[in-house]
């Protein structure tokens, strides 16, 4: 029989310090897994019949209990984190939660990590010279059509004198020759002809 006692009180004592384990866990903010939180439950259960339940009665000891600041606490309330009826908190249950909203998010997660990626890729590829602004692109075309629109518009005053009394073949050969220096002009090349 006193076999039987010790036993028991053995095993009490075991699922004790289990329970201790457990809570002091949450105290340092690691988080619990599904069976941890399920047989934590059962523990405060147990508590609770002993008329001791896990059950704080302000944020600061839900923020020490489960190892988050109280402002974290003020923002997971916000967010739908459990308030027992009389406005006290349980820290079974908002660990519970807290392992359901992680799960919640991690499509979130994986989302923002493909958007940096993204934003990192185009950053390179802006770097390498890959990827060019789209601005700057269309001011540069604008600056090479007025550019070529002004010595098109230049080039009749400028040639006019010089083809007057000439013949045509010698007329199509000058006016290929400047409309050939403005193309170069333009794409940055040195100027061949003379004049």
């Amino acid at each position: 029989m006193a076999e039987d006692t010790e036993k028991l009180n053995l095993r009490e004592i075991a699922r004790k310090k289990r329970h201790i384990h457990l809570v002091e866990k949450l105290q340092k903010g690691q988080t619990l897994s599904k069976k941890e939180i399920d047989e934590l439950g059962e523990y405060e259960n147990e508590v609770k019949k002993t008329g001791k339940p896990w059950i704080v009665d302000t944020q600061k000891e839900v923020a020490e209990a489960i190892g988050v600041t109280t402002r974290r606490v003020r923002y997971m309330k916000r967010s739908g984190m459990p308030v027992e009826e009389d406005g006290r908190y349980n820290v079974v249950l908002i660990e519970r939660w807290r392992h359901r909203e992680q799960y919640d998010q991690s499509g979130w997660d994986d989302k923002q990590k493909e958007l940096k990626y993204k934003m990192s890729e185009v950053k390179y590829k802006q770097l390498t010279g890959e990827l060019v602004n789209l601005a700057q692109v269309e001011a540069e075309w604008i600056s090479i059509a007025i550019a070529f629109k002004t010595a098109l518009l230049a080039l009749p005053s400028y040639i006019a004198p010089k083809l007057a009394m000439m013949q045509p073949r010698e007329i199509a050969e000058i006016l290929r020759e400047h409309l050939t220096d403005i193309l170069k002009q333009l794409s940055g090349q040195e100027d061949d002809h003379a004049g």
